[in-house]
């Protein structure tokens, strides 16, 4: 009779440990992004902050895939589900079985065969039950409906942060636009390197600034030094080519202009 047997057959309460230390994880660990969302969904309250839902949501699946892992770096070792199957009536086999694992005496083989059997007889699915975390549970669940009912509290901030959003996915339509500029600049045969070096760190530069942009007058600004940068270039067409590009949209028909 080998040690290995007796493992084998300890499987399904390992499988067990596992599944219920997975388990605790994922809810502790969904538990801590429910505090950190209530947190956010009430400071967005009073500060601007732009895509909430998404960030709820980036936050939980974040948490979620680091429960996995600490999971599979908490999975129960050899000590730990002998002295768990120990505890669970066997009084001890496991432990003195695994210490005699390299004796081949006939008492060690006696030692390990009684082990063997009394694991074969023992009903892990009955003695060892799947452990809800229920108290978990509950924090997560007081913790999406506080931030639920964040959503249905008026806000100035909320306002605010949803005006950002909309300029901010003008912003992107936009930098779409700049990018297919700037590709047509390149294969501009009538600039000079020099012009067409220039233009492109300028468009560049815009691009960055317009990432950064909080308002539509943060936006205008950065269009503003941008254009007075071109024009030192004179070199109208490019201008008006930029200028199409954000009169796309209603939301920069201003900065179009400019």
């Amino acid at each position: 009779m080998d040690i290995k047997d007796i493992f084998r057959i300890l499987r399904p309460l390992r499988n067990r440990m596992f599944f219920n230390r997975g388990l605790f994880c994922l809810f502790a660990c969904l538990s801590a992004a429910g505090a950190v969302t209530t947190l956010l969904a009430y400071a967005s309250l009073l500060i601007p902050v732009p895509y909430l839902t998404r960030s709820i949501l980036y936050i939980y699946f974040s948490f979620a895939v680091a429960s996995i892992f600490i999971s599979i770096l908490a999975a129960p070792g050899t000590k730990t589900l002998i002295e768990t199957a120990d505890s669970l009536g066997l009084k001890e086999r496991l432990i003195t079985a695994w210490q005699l694992q390299n004796d081949n005496s006939e008492i060690a083989r006696l030692q390990r065969k009684d082990a063997f059997n009394a694991v074969s007889d023992t009903d892990f699915k009955s003695i060892y039950p799947i452990r809800f975390p229920t108290n978990l549970a509950v924090v997560l669940a007081v913790s999406l409906i506080l931030t639920f009912t964040s959503f249905v509290i008026p806000s100035y901030a909320r306002g605010a942060a949803g005006k950002i959003e909309d300029l901010q996915d003008v912003v992107n339509e936009q930098l779409k636009n700049l990018e297919k500029i700037n590709d047509e600049l390149k294969n501009n045969n009538e600039l000079t390197e020099a012009e067409l070096k220039k233009i492109l760190d300028e468009t560049t530069r815009l691009a960055e600034e317009l990432k950064k942009a909080k308002t539509n007058e943060e936006a205008l600004k950065a269009v503003s030094r941008a254009e007075n940068e071109l024009k030192k270039l004179d070199i109208k067409e490019q201008l008006n080519k930029i200028g199409d590009a954000l009169s796309m949209n209603d939301m920069t028909i201003a900065l179009g202009e400019a």
